[in-house]
């Protein structure tokens, strides 16, 4: 990675003009003004679909300030259909780049489908707002009300980071940025164990309200030892292993069918009448979305989005009566209650850590609390590249 240093040590924090004497820069920030090299992190087709509206952008604002309405009217056209035909131009490659990829996948069919996945390219940000956002996210020190800045920029035709920042997030930054260009050899193991209280509206102890990494694991299961002890159930423990970067879920559902409604047959014999029942089939349980990073040396940031959905029981019924449906037919349809919480989280955890993340009770529900365990699984080697050793 090429890194330009333009300005260093540029004071941003002026001292009071009745300052004690002390040294010069004791009480200063000191920041760094660098570049750093993102051509390769970011996908290329996200870039070039928001570099050429940009370039519309601007051209639309160029003829504006230079045309008469007529003209910019027809220049706009121009615009327009021009980058109409950049984007079917750059749907057509794609096209022709999963076609390839199909055929490079069936001709390797014999291998493992998780060892096809990490060796073709992929880029760790889909675009610039998604690499900002986990810079923002993991920084160290922390980037929000530093005094820095970030910025996107294009030195020498390559997109860059323009950074105005501190000594130590400058380093943070270069080495989380080396963490993302670095071939993937592991796997994350997520495990997730969901606690729900004995008792509907029932308050989350103090200990586990908010969200709260323990490198402990120990203390954890002392604490959810001491929940279940006071009448606290574990009411679904699914686990997950997916790459770095690439987002997974995972969901565990119970389907439950329920009366919605009738509707009036006529049938043979004697033209009766009959009420056919209309089914309706609702879901709950838990759905699970992950994303995992390595950060820097010791950490990882995880991404988690959690989506927990429990039907009240018994469920309630509700008679019905119309101008079809006769009260003598005694008729009755369910109405369900769905309570479904609803909690997402962005920590930074070590390797055998564990989060642990009360959830107050939604609607009158029953309160959560979860119990994520992140597990760093080294990547085991391909088919092929056994072969080629043996070779």
């Amino acid at each position: 990675m090429l890194l330009t240093t333009l300005l260093l040590f540029a004071p941003v924090l002026a001292l009071p003009e009745c300052q004690h004497p002390d040294p010069p820069l004791q009480n200063a920030v000191q920041r760094e003004l660098r570049l750093y090299d993102i051509g390769d992190l970011v996908n290329p087709t996200a870039a070039m679909r928001k570099e050429i509206e940009r370039d519309f952008l601007r051209s639309t604002l160029d003829l504006a300030l230079t045309s008469q309405e007529a003209e910019l009217n027809a220049a706009e056209r121009f615009a327009l259909a021009a980058t109409k035909r950049a984007l079917e131009v750059e749907e057509q490659h794609q096209e022709r780049e999963r076609l390839r990829a199909s055929l490079l996948a069936a001709n390797r069919a014999g291998n493992d489908f998780f060892a096809q996945i990490a060796k073709d390219r992929q880029y760790p940000f889909e675009s610039e707002e998604d690499l900002m956002a986990s810079i923002e996210t993991y920084m160290v020190p922390p980037f929000t009300n530093s005094g820095g800045s970030l910025k996107f920029d294009i030195h020498q035709g390559r997109p860059v980071l323009l950074g105005f920042l501190t000594k130590d997030q400058s380093n943070w930054l270069q080495a989380f940025l080396k963490y993302q260009r670095i071939d993937q050899s592991w796997m994350a193991n997520i495990q997730v164990t969901v606690l729900a209280s004995g008792k509907d509206g029932a308050k989350l102890p103090a200990e586990v309200q908010g969200a709260r990494v323990v490198d402990d694991y120990d203390s954890i299961l002392k604490q959810i030892d001491s929940l279940q002890a006071q009448g606290w159930e574990s009411i679904s423990s699914p686990s997950l292993t997916l790459w770095p970067w690439h987002p997974g879920d995972l969901s565990v559902l119970n389907q439950v069918s329920y009366v919605s409604g009738y509707s009036i047959e006529t049938v043979e014999p004697g033209n009766r009448q009959i009420a056919d029942p209309e089914i309706d089939v609702l879901q709950e349980g838990l759905v699970l979305g992950c994303r995992v990073r390595q950060v820097d040396e010791q950490n990882y940031g995880l991404h988690l989005e959690i989506d927990f959905s429990e039907l009240k029981r018994p469920m309630k019924t509700q008679r019905v009566v119309n101008d079809q449906i006769s009260e003598k037919l005694n008729l009755e349809i369910s109405i369900p209650d769905v309570r479904t919480t609803n909690m997402m989280a962005d920590v930074r955890m070590k390797d055998g850590s564990g989060l642990l993340l009360g959830a107050p009770s939604a609607d009158g529900g029953r309160p959560l609390v979860l119990l994520v365990q992140f597990h760093r699984v080294e990547a085991e080697p391909t088919p092929e590249a056994n072969t080629q050793r043996r070779r």
